[in-house]
């Protein structure tokens, strides 16, 4: 009896984990960008990537440094809107600084 309640309660357990919805994509970016907030040491810099799908019917995704997906999109304008609401979630409401970024794709610009 214990060990079968021990099985359910393991089972129910897992079925509580979620899994990424999207994984992280492994390809080249196409877009990055670094923030820091005054005053932090340069380690404690966060680094942010939009990386193409590996295969047509993937999404975009936008990734953190470990390849944690932020957000993701069917379309590269899709991902390219959520590229700039997290930029303006860093920079207006968390007050942190943009020190650098680059893209491949015009999308993706800041300017």
């Amino acid at each position: 009896m214990i060990q079968e309640l021990v099985a359910l309660n393991k089972k129910w357990s897992d079925s509580l984990r979620t899994e990424p919805i999207v994984p992280p994509n492994d390809t080249s970016p196409l877009a990055n960008v670094s923030y820091y907030k005054l005053g932090t040491s340069m380690q404690d810099n966060t680094h942010f990537f939009v990386r193409p799908p590996k295969e047509a019917g993937g999404f975009f995704t936008v990734e953190d440094a470990v390849k944690n997906v932020l957000a993701h999109g069917r379309t590269i304008e899709e991902i390219a809107i959520e590229w700039h609401k997290m930029d303006d979630q860093k920079v207006i409401v968390e007050k942190l600084v943009r020190q650098s970024y680059g893209s491949s794709h015009r999308l993706f610009s800041f300017v």
